[in-house]
């Protein structure tokens, strides 16, 4: 399957989803205190990686496939966090999140051939009919324990209200002495 077809076959699911009625709480758009914006997140999403890049310490860059997999992501507050996990995934996390300023620079810039994602920062902005830096955005770290040892795992997401959420994961760790950053895009999408 190639890129083309990829971003099409994302789009059209993305279509759909935004085609629901928009929550009556909280759309996508404008500006929203934390306590309602992480109240209209918590819940369960179905999280879906996309083929994204591996940079090495020095330069080196190549592509980094898709896991192929969808994992459950769960999302609720513990002491006032809005919090996740991934138990159930190739590699489980618990990560804890906070508000992000802004979202005009949201995605990297040094991804390839504009390869910034399922959807692109233009596409999300006609599907939501508003600005990037107007969606609600939050970012979330954690040290993961992998069979290869410690990852930080960061995810920087975008709030598309009952579409889910539309972002960017990135793990970085040392293999062999080397600094190595794997960055792919991600999409969460409400289950049932």
């Amino acid at each position: 399957m190639n890129v083309l077809s990829l971003r099409f076959g994302a789009l059209a699911l993305v279509g759909a989803l935004l085609a629901a009625p928009a929550s009556a709480e909280l759309g996508p758009c404008g500006e929203v205190d934390d306590e309602t914006l992480f109240s209209a997140i918590i819940g369960e999403y179905e999280s879906r990686d996309f083929a994204g890049f591996v940079t090495m310490e020095g330069g080196g860059t190549m592509p980094a496939g898709s896991s192929g997999v969808t994992e459950p992501v769960v999302f609720w507050i513990f002491e006032e966090e809005l919090t996740a996990s991934s138990e159930d995934g190739e590699v489980p996390y618990h990560i804890v999140f906070e508000r992000a300023e802004g979202a005009s620079d949201f995605l990297d810039p040094d991804f390839q051939d504009g390869a910034s994602g399922p959807l692109s920062d233009e596409e999300v902005e006609i599907l939501v009919e508003c600005d990037l830096p107007d969606i609600p955005r939050i970012i979330g770290n954690a040290e993961v324990d992998t069979p290869g040892g410690p990852m930080h795992l960061t995810l920087d997401l975008l709030y598309l209200g009952e579409a889910g959420m539309h972002g960017l994961m990135t793990w970085d760790t040392v293999q062999q002495g080397q600094q190595v950053t794997i960055r792919k895009p991600v999409v969460m999408t409400p289950s049932g």
